[in-house]
């Protein structure tokens, strides 16, 4: 199996549990959070965001469209400043990656496969570590 393809399922594991079974976390058109959770569970009814609802202390990341990731209010800010300078770190006319190479000393964040933002690699691996916690952090699992 070819090494991209590998290393995308294993990400997609984390989206595909925060989703009940959505690709990519994303919550469909249509769908109206607080009604009923993608895997047909009821949702808890104090959970104002349906079954997306962050515990207390934390807040959907929101790296990209449809990100429910709970975060620190901190990695949240983190992000959107990452998003807003992500342009200015990408290698000029691109390279080996395409157009979306980084300059030297930054990575993809990869908070999703396809999240190829210019970032540290510190926030890198923080997105790693909050997409792994990222069922713990919910109010009621879905």
């Amino acid at each position: 199996m070819n090494t991209d393809v590998r290393r995308w399922l294993g990400r997609s594991a984390v989206t595909l549990v925060l989703a009940g079974g959505l690709l990519g976390a994303v919550v469909p058109s249509g769908f109206a959070l607080g009604a009923v959770a993608p895997s047909g569970s009821a949702t808890v009814a104090s959970d104002p965001y349906g079954p997306f609802t962050c515990k207390q202390g934390y807040v959907w990341r929101e790296a990209y469209t449809g990100d429910l990731v709970c975060v620190t209010p901190e990695i949240r800010d983190q992000s959107a400043r990452e998003n807003q300078l992500g342009p200015s770190r990408k290698q000029p006319g691109g390279g080996a990656y395409g157009p979306d190479t980084c300059k030297p000393g930054y990575v993809w964040r990869e908070a999703a496969p396809w999240d190829t933002v210019c970032v540290p690699p510190d926030s890198r691996d923080q997105a790693k570590a909050d997409n792994a916690a990222a069922v713990s952090r919910l109010a009621s699992t879905p």
